[in-house]
């Protein structure tokens, strides 16, 4: 097995999925976290909405992300079209498959990022920020939860 091409390829692109996905669903779920952390306006609708991906059921999402990589009726490929770009053949060669599955993949999961990473700031202290303000620190902590 250690000498097989064919496993180094898959641990590899493995890596690759696992890794990138991950980094790529942090970043996005700490920005959307960030966002509602703070007061904005209609923030409660806001952590809903951020969380219906996750909430959706996985088979249908399954069938409607291979509906938009469809290679010849697909939205992503008349998109290119419109662009003056190449159709990919989205779902049935090794590179673009891996970049639709990681697009679905973190556009599936990144919500439960968010969710961790907004349990996390909403439990920080509000002491620090209110001393921080009095000190004259700039007005980035949430006033209330």
């Amino acid at each position: 097995m250690l000498h097989d091409s064919r496993f180094w390829a898959s641990i590899t692109r493995l890596i690759l999925l696992a890794g990138g996905t991950v980094l790529i669903q942090y970043v996005i779920g700490f920005g959307m976290a960030l966002l509602v952390w703070r007061e904005v306006r209609g923030r409660r609708f806001w952590r809903v909405l951020f969380l219906v991906p996750m909430m959706t059921t996985p088979v249908v999402m399954a069938a409607i992300w291979q509906t938009i990589f469809h290679e010849s009726l697909g939205p992503a490929n008349d998109l290119l079209d419109m662009l003056g770009l190449n159709r990919i053949p989205w779902l049935t060669e090794s590179g673009p498959a891996l970049v639709a599955l990681m697009t679905v993949e973190v556009w599936q999961w990144t919500p439960f990022m968010f969710l961790l990473l907004l349990a996390g700031l909403l439990s920080l202290p509000k002491e620090p920020f209110m001393a921080a303000a009095i000190d004259g620190a700039g007005t980035g902590a949430p006033s209330g939860r």
